[in-house]
């Protein structure tokens, strides 16, 4: 992603439903939106019996929240989209000013489908199946097309900050149902909107870039956001640093950045703790414990008792071991219970 493609992310993903400088608008000036769900569910119900249209005949959405798109995987798609097209993209049709503007030469806008729609201009099809959906306005456009990316391919973890931001501000969405929405844990949501704290130098880095071999890590970039929130110029000069040597692992860039602090003679912040209670992420954390703890119990009981019997540890060793067992089978059905 250039600079300039950055820039123009950021502008369509602030101040709407803000004031000055992007500050909360006063409460009699909020608007009164409708849920998101019920404004999605009003829209698909809108929806046109697929057809095909004209790929020439179809404009960009200027403020799609996806910038990045890998050339060689759009060629290969527009190859298999000659073959069959199983997803139509999603398109609204553009009013008489808009047509007029752009000087005719398209009648439609995407909604979702930009990566389908760049494939086959690539390859030269001329032609792309489409539904066509009736669109009150840009914000729901933007949805839309947010919650369509999440999680396909090169979608940057900083376009999906910027798009939380604007799902946050627009519709007044807590993170909890911004991780709903997007199917996503609550702590996702806001290591994401971590990286709306690095400034826009680092947040380039995040992205891939002729200037260096591999993207800043988004882990590392999170332990900036944490570490050097306040200090833009010392943040720019660790994140070079960090961006140069790819391999460095978190615990090392953590180690980096605190020595780098203690250099400048500045104290590191308190780490800032999330609560993770949500319904997503709990869920999540409960498939991965009983997976992990699962198999690792499923190993431990094909060992033969003769091992056990010959363990070396002393018997006050052994008693605590079985003694803490006992207590964490006590625990497991209490949350078992509670289910």
């Amino acid at each position: 992603m250039h600079a300039s493609e950055l820039e123009k992310l950021e502008k369509a993903t602030r101040g709407r439903g803000r004031g000055k400088n992007g500050e909360a608008s006063p409460p009699e000036k909020k608007k009164n939106v409708k849920s998101l769900n019920d404004v999605l569910q009003q829209v698909m119900s809108t929806a046109e019996p697929p057809c095909d249209l004209m790929a020439d005949s179809i404009q960009r959405f200027a403020d799609q929240p996806r910038l990045s798109f890998n050339k060689s995987s759009l060629i290969e798609l527009g190859e298999s989209l000659k073959v069959v097209q199983i997803m139509p993209v999603f398109v609204r049709r553009l009013t008489k000013e808009e047509i007029s503007a752009n000087g005719g030469k398209c009648q439609y806008e995407l909604v979702d489908g930009e990566r389908r729609w760049r494939a086959c201009k690539v390859v030269h099809k001329t032609e792309i199946r489409a539904i066509i959906l009736d669109i009150p306005n840009k914000a729901t456009q933007f949805a839309i097309s947010a919650i369509a990316n999440f999680g396909r391919e090169d979608h940057t973890p900083l376009e999906e900050a910027m798009a939380i931001r604007f799902m946050r501000e627009e519709f007044n969405l807590s993170v909890a149902e911004i991780a709903s929405s997007y199917a996503k844990s609550e702590v996702w949501v806001y290591q994401r909107l971590k990286l709306l704290d690095l400034v826009p130098e680092v947040q380039k880095m995040l992205m891939e870039s002729d200037e260096y071999k591999k993207p800043l890590k988004i882990g590392i970039a999170m332990l900036l956001a944490d570490l050097i929130k306040d200090n833009p110029d010392l943040q720019k000069k660790a994140a070079k640093h960090l961006v140069s040597h790819p391999d460095m692992t978190s615990k090392s860039a953590d180690r980096y950045i605190q020595s780098l602090l203690e250099e400048e003679g500045i104290e590191a912040p308190a780490r800032r703790k999330y609560k993770i209670q949500g319904p997503v992420h709990t869920r999540s954390r409960l498939n991965m414990f009983v997976n992990k703890t699962w198999d690792t119990l499923d190993s431990l009981l094909k060992v033969p008792d003769l091992t056990y019997v010959s363990l070396p540890i002393d018997d006050e060793t052994r008693s605590s071991i079985r003694n803490n067992l006992h207590a964490m089978s006590r625990k497991l059905v209490n949350l078992a219970e509670r289910i």
